[in-house]
């Protein structure tokens, strides 16, 4: 018999009789987690002895198991530990913890020490009392002898530096220094103890406040650190220049420091350099500073303090005293961006209209390692530069007024006609240079025509010469030039007459328009067609739609309209991307062109839905000639890229004038049959009927229905009991959702697909869940302890957040996790198998029980099975019905319960409705059934009546 289950069992209450399989398998199975752990592992009683203890705990501590078991956990503490033991024991026997976690040390039987981690938790008795302790126990020398001595090589790395080490005990009157501190100081102390007083006094007099100060501030917790630079006498009596820095490293019970720690550099040289380059900072004609995270100014130089009216500033200010206002307040973010690591760049304008300062400002953080410990700030007089701007930008504008009267073709001649100057736009569009058109007929070097046709057009500036008046351009003129091309140009001619009345010569000003002509005809062509694939747009569909239904012009035939839809379009752009679709699309439309009558026009509406405008159809017959070599024409696969798609249609009939009489009407009607073919499998045609559009109606206003009824939690639940079927004991309950509407009740294979198209199910799964964890709640404080099992829909799977929210709901209602099932369907989890168990996996960590519902209906794979963690196997109800009078019945359902079993889950069997059914099932090892042969779905207060 085995001892770890006997006391388990024992400890619980539970008679010890184990007659069953699969509590002889459960006893061999813990034992041999116990025996083979690599950790140490014990159960000890209330007053402290071993009652048993695995292999790896008697080699960790050199006692037999048989030893152990005459020792209490006490005798070998080691006693600096066992204070802190008991105390964690008594807050576990109390109630106030679950389980406790420490680091101690046990007695070894050869009486050396071995450090462990020590992870206790309290089994109790049905009655509630406390029963024993389990215990794990891993040495854990080993890894506090590794931290000893990276500590020991860390004091040496610190000792090995030119940097000091001080280290001072608050209450004490002396600091502990290390040798490379006592050499930077030239202070000798006695083992390496000092006085801090002793020290104190060879601190500059001009710097002690500050260095006392700088320690004030950050022992109350104003300052992250002790970070300052003094000087300090030496020996020789030479200043030199320290950098101090250090933290607290010690607090007591209240909070309080009672201890800091830190180095001292020599920063001697450094500081003799910034000397040396604060007097050519100080000479540069622009203003320089250097600022704290605290914006305390480090440095300015002389023209920061002439710039800012200030004889000299001091380290205990605050930028906000040194910047004048209108300069600090608008520039604080800026500054506080520069801390935080953003080089800033601005400009800023100071001082009244008549005496406008301009400076260029430059933030540039000063980062130590990762961290920013100020900023440099440099300023620079751009005034003479940006008036300079000024006056050439008022040049630039005039210029461009200049250029923009003649950025077109310019030509000028003498009162005859012949030119006498081409700008150079003139010159690139007619061919000709200046010096090889002087002198030339203005005819000869500007030949003009009309557009499509090639006799010639009278040049008006001849016009504007001989009639002294200005001529535009006849719409449509065309220049052909010297090399050619050809423009499309407008514009006009003018004579240039003289105060006096004396004709000059003429102008001729035009500009070239061929792209926006060309861009007007590309324009209105793109405000009728579908830029993708070519194909009249919804415009031009429906213009000519309009023009079919127009009473005037409406063909006695009659028309149809038809509305297509790709199937798997969406699996396309998700699997191959949207180029992949676009491209799809373009031979979509290609093929279904090809395949139209001369008199059909198809046309692209958006997304995947062509639509056919076909005249001359008035009945289903024609339209099915005409439509089934359209829908033919998608079956051979579509090459994209290197991978061969394959799509079908789904197509939507409508005719005039049965169907409707206007554009909108036939168009909303193709597009209800389109859809109608979509629900009754897709890759057929569906030809509109008035009892299509009233099913429509119904389900708009059900799904409106749904969405309220989830807003008011308008839904019950009923639930249908599982049971021993040998017995008749009630094992458990599945809730199942209930909705009646108008008083009459709505079958959920109707809802609960629309409670999904409407996006509601994930609403509705949190409400299931929590109502029935409160009713199993309501059992349970009624002393009915009864398994409740929950359907989880694929969108609440796949919702974020469906993990916390069963966590949440379960500690809201206080329903133990151990009594919640959860069923999940194949198809559910096959949609992404990683996820799905790594979800099962969180759920069972709760300590929820998984179901896989309707096993056989779905994909049935072992290849997925056995990777997933499963509680119950659920047999599905078509495996069930009839089982004892179809022998391949038989087999498959034997089948999957041995699966089952092998596997170590629960089985149940569901649908079960006839007593031959019940007893096939028990003589094949399923006892766990659900059906109408126990109990049809019913209310709480029956499920109580059942028990």
């Amino acid at each position: 018999m085995n001892k770890l289950l006997a006391h388990t069992m024992r400890a619980m209450g539970t008679p010890w009789v184990v007659d069953e399989t699969i509590d002889l398998h459960r006893a061999q199975l813990l034992e041999a987690v116990f025996r083979h752990s690599p950790v140490g592992m014990a159960l000890v009683s209330t007053e402290g002895r071993f009652m048993t203890a695995n292999p790896a705990l008697s080699r960790m501590l050199g006692f037999t198991a048989e030893q152990l078991q005459q020792l209490t956990f006490q005798q070998i503490t080691h006693p600096d530990d066992l204070d802190k033991d008991l105390q964690l024991l008594n807050e576990l026997a109390s109630g106030a913890r679950e389980h406790y976690s420490m680091i101690k040390r046990y007695v070894h039987h050869d009486r050396h020490h071995v450090y462990v981690q020590l992870d206790v938790a309290l089994v109790r008795a049905h009655s509630g009392l406390p029963a024993f302790y389990i215990a794990q126990i891993q040495d854990v020398t080993g890894h506090l002898a590794e931290r000893r001595d990276l500590m020991e090589r860390l004091r040496l790395a610190l000792e090995a530096t030119e940097d000091g080490i001080w280290d001072w005990h608050l209450h004490q009157r002396f600091m502990t220094v290390s040798d490379p501190w006592q050499t930077l100081t030239g202070i000798a102390g006695t083992a390496g103890q000092i006085s801090w007083r002793q020290w104190l006094r060879q601190v500059h007099p001009a710097d002690r406040l500050l260095v006392l100060e700088h320690v004030r501030e950050h022992l109350t917790g104003v300052s992250a650190r002790v970070n300052t630079r003094y000087r300090h006498r030496h020996p020789d009596g030479a200043w030199r220049w320290l950098s101090l820095r250090g933290r607290v490293t010690g607090r007591d019970a209240r909070g309080r420091p009672v201890r800091i720690t830190g180095t001292v550099s020599d920063i001697d040289d450094q500081i003799r350099t910034e000397q040396d380059l604060n007097v050519l900072l100080n000479h540069l004609p622009a203003m320089i500073s250097y600022w704290d995270t605290e914006l305390h100014p480090r440095f300015v130089n002389r023209t920061f303090l002439e710039w800012f009216g200030h004889d000299q500033v001091h380290a205990t200010q605050h930028a906000s005293e040194l910047l004048e206002a209108q300069i600090f307040e608008p520039n604080l973010s800026r500054m506080k961006a520069a801390l935080s690591g953003a080089h800033q760049t601005f400009e800023q304008q100071t001082g009244p209209e008549d005496r406008v300062r301009y400076t260029r400002v430059h933030l540039v953080p000063d980062w130590r390692g990762d961290e920013v410990i100020g900023f440099f700030a440099l300023g620079i007089d751009i005034t003479d530069l940006r008036e300079a701007e000024r006056a050439l930008f008022a040049q630039k504008e005039l210029a461009h007024v200049t250029l923009r009267s003649i950025g077109d073709s310019v030509i000028t001649t003498d009162p005859q006609g012949l030119v006498t100057f081409l700008n150079p736009v003139a010159q690139r569009m007619t061919g000709w240079t200046l010096d090889a058109a002087l002198g030339q007929p203005i005819e000869t070097v500007m030949p003009l025509t009309l557009e499509g046709r090639s006799d010639a057009l009278p040049n008006p500036l001849r016009l504007a010469l001989t009639e002294r008046r200005i001529f535009d351009m006849v719409p449509g003129t065309v220049l052909r030039s010297r090399t050619g091309q050809v423009f499309s140009v407008e514009d006009s001619a003018a004579p240039i007459i003289t105060e006096t009345g004396e004709q000059l010569g003429g102008v001729i000003v035009f500009h070239d328009v061929t792209e926006q002509r060309t861009l007007t005809e590309r324009m209105a062509f793109m405000a009728h067609h579908d830029p993708l694939t070519g194909l009249p747009n919804r415009t031009l569909l429906l213009d000519r739609l309009t023009d079919l239904t127009r009473p005037g012009t409406r063909r006695r035939a009659g028309f149809a309209i038809a509305f297509l839809d790709l199937d798997g379009f969406k699996a396309v752009n998700d699997t191959l991307g949207h180029s992949a679709g676009d491209e799809l699309l373009r031979q979509v439309a290609g093929r279904l062109q090809g395949a139209l009558r001369d008199s059909d026009t198809v046309g692209r509406i958006g997304g995947d839905e062509f639509v056919f405008l076909m005249p001359d159809l008035q009945d289903a017959r024609e339209a099915h000639r005409i439509i089934t070599p359209l829908i033919s024409v998608l079956e051979r696969p579509f090459r994209i890229g290197t991978n061969d798609i394959c799509v079908t249609g789904s197509v939507g009939v409508a005719f005039c004038p049965q169907d409707g009489h206007t554009a909108d009407d036939l168009m909303r009607h193709a597009d209800i049959a389109m859809y109608r073919a979509k629900r009754e499998g897709r890759n057929r045609t569906c030809f509109f009927k008035p009892e299509i559009e009233q099913e429509q109606r119904d389900r708009h206003q059900l799904l409106h229905a749904i969405r309220s009824a989830v807003a008011a939690q308008e839904f019950t639940l009923a639930y249908q009991p599982k049971v021993n079927g040998r017995t008749g004991e009630l094992i458990g309950v599945e809730a199942l959702l209930r909705w009646t509407l108008n008083g009459q009740p709505v079958s959920p294979g109707v809802f609960v697909p629309l409670a999904e198209e409407a996006g509601q199910m994930t609403a509705l799964g949190q409400w299931v869940l929590r109502a029935a964890c409160e009713q199993g709640r309501r059992w349970l404080a009624s002393g009915r302890r009864l398994r409740v099992a929950v359907n989880v829909s694929a969108s609440q799977f796949r919702d974020r957040g469906f993990v916390p929210g069963v966590q949440r709901t379960l500690a809201d209602t206080g329903f133990p996790p151990d009594l919640l099932e959860l069923e999940v369907t194949e198809a559910v989890l096959m949609q992404d198998l990683q996820q799905a168990n790594q979800i099962l996996k969180d759920l069972q960590h709760l300590g929820i029980r998984i179901a896989l519902d309707d096993f056989g209906t779905g994909y049935s794979s072992l290849s997925y099975l056995h990777q997933l963690p499963l509680n119950t196997l659920k047999v599905d109800r078509s495996f069930v019905t009839g089982v004892q009078d179809d022998g391949q019945r038989q087999a498959l359902l034997r089948s999957v319960i041995n699966l089952g079993q092998s596997m170590q889950l629960e089985v149940l069997a569901e649908g079960v409705e006839t007593d031959p059914e019940r007893l096939h099932l028990l003589r094949h090892g399923c006892e766990q059934m659900q059906g109408f042969l126990f109990s049809p779905p019913v209310s709480p207060e029956h499920v109580t009546l059942y028990l």
